[in-house]
């Protein structure tokens, strides 16, 4: 929407160059070696060693041999008689927890939010808000690069529960200054939108995508992934289709209270369902799980 100048937050034009020269990457991909994984489990073993000779410095060949060794093994292992259940049945419990976690990520309003940050920042008295939404997506940068930097260092069910306990308390102190109508400080919008940023950047979006290789063995990954990814655009569909129709039945203040639930409840969900994964091997984890027993005990 142009301002009093007659200028736009976002010239349409120069997001489509912008966009162009990114999909620039797409078209170097194609001359990219192919996973040398991904080689040794199809089989082509001689491509895997060439690829792998590409991708790495020095001598590749025990690295090669080692890797065609480990998809041979899993091959084995995925065709033996105690593992004719198939990927979803066979690791249902990992299923679970990687659904719960996608659910909690979407339904926490992360999109939403994202989408209608001008729209919200301007509800809430700042103006146009988009200072405030240029303030916020760089926050958000900024949150991603330190979270990648601190994932090893911290267990995985410890991030989660603080970003969603911080994702809670900002939806809670969004829903207070609706409910205040007017009589609330304009900088407890923003600052609720920042802390959300933060704590759903620091982990409630990135450790469900991690825990995922974390969860499942190589051979049921791809489907894992699949339905994960899947299931995180639809819900993401849903929040982004529903977020403006709540605002009627529920008031701002509602449905901002609703989305608290949801975090909050995914804390919940942390705390008695998901396993610590950080400095475990599948195998461990798996066991764990099977055995009823918490990985992180």
């Amino acid at each position: 929407k142009p301002n009093d100048a007659g200028l736009s937050f976002c010239n349409w034009r120069a997001l489509a160059l912008f966009a162009m020269s990114l999909a620039v990457f797409l078209l170097v991909m194609a001359f990219m070696p192919e996973s040398p994984k991904w080689l040794a489990q199809m089989g082509r073993k001689n491509e895997a060693r060439a690829s792998l000779k590409i991708l790495r410095e020095g001598d590749s060949r025990v690295e090669a041999e080692a890797l065609i060794a480990e998809s041979e093994s899993v091959k084995k292992a995925a065709s033996s008689p105690g593992n004719k259940g198939g990927a979803i049945k066979q690791y249902w419990k990992s299923h679970i927890i990687g659904i719960g976690l996608q659910l909690n990520m979407q339904f926490s309003g992360c999109n939403a939010i994202m989408m209608f940050t001008q729209k919200i920042c301007a509800e809430a008295g700042m103006g146009d808000g988009s200072v405030a939404t240029m303030f916020a997506m760089g926050l958000q940068v900024l949150v991603t690069a330190f979270a990648c930097s601190i994932m090893e260092s911290y267990d995985r069910r410890d991030l989660l529960k603080f970003g969603c306990i911080l994702c809670t308390l900002s939806h809670l102190g969004m829903g207070f200054y609706y409910h205040a109508a007017g009589s609330a400080p304009h900088w407890l919008a923003l600052a609720s939108l920042l802390v959300f940023i933060f704590g759903f950047g620091i982990a409630v979006a990135p450790i469900p995508f991690l825990m995922i290789a974390e969860l499942f063995p190589t051979e049921a990954v791809g489907v894992a992934s699949s339905i994960a990814i899947g299931l995180n655009w639809v819900c993401s569909f849903i929040v982004t289709l529903t977020f403006e129709s709540l605002k009627e039945p529920l008031t701002e203040a509602g449905r901002s209270l609703l989305f608290a639930t949801v975090c909050f409840l995914g804390a919940l969900f942390v705390v008695f369902v998901v396993p610590e994964t950080r400095g475990k091997s599948v195998t461990e984890v798996l066991t764990e799980l099977r055995g009823g027993v918490r990985a992180d005990v």
